[in-house]
């Protein structure tokens, strides 16, 4: 198995899986492979520099490794000034869902009142 299949199926599962992932629960997934210990740390350690200018963030929390999003006032600083209309405080909440979604690409333009 390649370097890039390795890193593709942690990535993979990372993102699929509803709780941090142990260590030694990714061993499992390459139990045939002979995957370390130390690899996949060097690969989860490749995947936080890819994702480290995007909205999502890999980190290492108590349980496990996980993928979360990035503190939300990092993603709408930006588009807040660019679109002051969207400050409305009664629009607030459901913009503030509606520009995540934006920002990840899942819709073509941002929202209006």
């Amino acid at each position: 198995m390649t370097e890039t299949q390795i890193l593709r199926i942690v990535e993979a599962a990372l993102l699929c899986a509803d709780q941090a992932l142990s260590i030694t629960e990714l061993r499992k997934l390459f139990a045939s492979e002979g995957v370390s210990g130390d690899d996949l740390r060097r690969h989860l350690a490749t995947l936080q520099i890819n994702y480290a200018e995007k909205g999502v963030q890999l980190v290492n929390v108590a349980s496990g490794w996980r993928f979360q999003s990035r503190p939300i006032g990092a993603l709408v600083r930006r588009p807040y000034r660019l679109l002051p209309h969207l400050v409305h405080p009664a629009n607030v909440a459901l913009q503030v869902g509606q520009l995540r979604l934006w920002h990840l690409g899942f819709v073509t333009t941002p929202c209006r009142e």
